[in-house]
């Protein structure tokens, strides 16, 4: 056998970025004549946007560049009805199959190449559940699931690109394994790429997340995980949840939950990635989704009159549009200009200090400042442990006092006063959604 690689561990795992959007392997020598390649393939998620494409590329270019992809090959291409098997031209199929490839399946697939001297190059390729048996003759496989003449690789080809084409929507993702390319060809070729495949393949999680389709600005919605893990892998399978790509980031309940909230600080088309990590192979899926313009309300409406001067990575309620150490949120609490960072006294939102018998707690809040999505909430604990509010105020910046120790609360244009009896206490400023 020309080339090899093994099972243990494979090649590549996990996503193929799209610049550089895959690896180059080289041969040992040129391939010419008539030889055969063997692949195990696994698809996982992200293939639902047409034009995505997986690519097995065979090149007689001595490197590849971060531009175009090289060279003619095959692989697995969505043609906005379904992931088939395709030759390939760079990343444009030339003949693809008429039956839709399985995803999150192993999948064997087998190529024949054959380099003629008069530059008419061919391949064949057929494509068989990984499990499934056959003889190890070219009449045991079959016509052709896909075959193509008019390739043109010279002299031969002497390397092997492999990656994904990602025009639009969001990175796929695919394994590959045992790797194999024989010095000959006929039956003998095939029988040295299909002899002995490893059957120990470690698998990843099989990841989905549930949710619905379209979102409002400032209210959440529920993400359920849907996650098996086929091989069992010994240990726990861990989850993350992010903001792949949106007009701002995402805000999670719970980063790490089976079950979580996401809530969207400003209008637009979001896509929220879950990885799932069994400890030997990481999977993820992803799912867009809109949250529309109509239900802007609080947050969102303040954050999109700042958008045009704000990347869109730093526009979530967690995020720090002016690099002052004060999230948006806060910004937004306070009636602040995102954009503007605060220095000094200014950077204060509360300050406790003594006045005879009593504390002074300050909040340097506006009065009337509507905040329709933002409850506040001023807490007290004496041992940093244990907290209790003792002021709040839902929808504005009008505070009432709560509790066993409610305030007198006194007010100025710019700041709010809370008086309570001295006593060893802490205070701090909760403002939520």
């Amino acid at each position: 056998m020309l080339f090899g690689d093994p099972a243990n561990g494979g090649l590549i795992r996990g996503a193929v970025q799209h610049n550089p959007r895959g690896i180059q392997r080289d041969f040992p020598e040129v391939v010419s004549g008539q030889r055969w390649l063997s692949v195990l393939v696994w698809l996982q998620s992200g293939w639902d946007n047409a034009l995505q494409t997986a690519v097995f590329s065979l090149s007689n270019s001595s490197s590849y560049s971060w531009g175009a992809i090289p060279g003619q090959g095959f692989g697995f291409h969505n043609d906005g009805t379904g992931l088939r098997l395709a030759a390939l031209n760079g990343a444009a199929p030339v003949a693809q199959a008429a039956t839709i490839a399985p995803q999150q399946k192993w999948l064997l697939v087998v190529a024949r190449t054959v380099v003629n001297p008069d530059g008419a190059d061919v391949i064949s390729l057929w494509a068989f559940d990984a499990d499934a048996t056959f003889g190890v003759t070219e009449s045991s496989l079959g016509e052709p699931h896909v075959h193509h003449e008019g390739f043109n690789w010279g002299s031969g080809f002497h390397n092997l690109w492999i990656g994904a084409s990602r025009p639009n929507g969001p990175n796929a993702v695919f394994e590959f394994d045992e790797l194999r390319v024989s010095t000959e060809g006929g039956d003998r070729g095939l029988g040295q790429i299909l002899a002995e495949l490893d059957s120990g393949i470690q698998i990843g999680p099989q990841v989905a997340i549930d949710a619905p389709g379209t979102a409002e600005p400032g209210h959440a919605i529920s993400l359920v995980a849907q996650v098996d893990d086929p091989d069992n892998h010994p240990g726990p399978v861990t989850l993350q949840w992010f903001t792949a790509s949106g007009p701002a980031n995402a805000f999670f309940g719970d980063t790490a939950g089976a079950t979580t909230e996401a809530t969207f600080p400003v209008a637009g088309t979001y896509v929220l990635r879950l990885i799932a990590d069994d400890g030997a192979v990481s999977t993820f899926a992803d799912r867009s989704l809109d949250a529309g313009a109509s239900g802007e309300t609080g947050f969102a409406t303040w954050m999109n009159t700042y958008a045009a001067d704000i990347p869109a990575d730093r526009r979530g309620p967690l995020d720090d549009a002016s690099g002052d150490a004060l999230a948006n949120l806060l910004a937004y609490a306070r009636g602040l200009d995102p954009r503007q960072a605060q220095h000094g006294p200014d950077r204060e939102t509360l300050r406790v200090a003594r006045d005879g018998n009593d504390l002074v707690v300050t909040l340097w809040i506006p009065e009337g400042l509507d905040r329709p999505d933002l409850v506040y909430r001023v807490l007290q604990s004496a041992d940093l442990q244990t907290w209790s509010p003792v002021a709040e105020a839902a929808g504005s910046t009008a505070f009432t006092p709560v509790g066993e120790n409610a305030p007198a609360i006194t007010r100025e244009a710019d700041a709010l006063h809370l008086r309570l009896p001295a006593t060893q206490a802490y205070f701090r400023l909760e403002v939520t959604f």
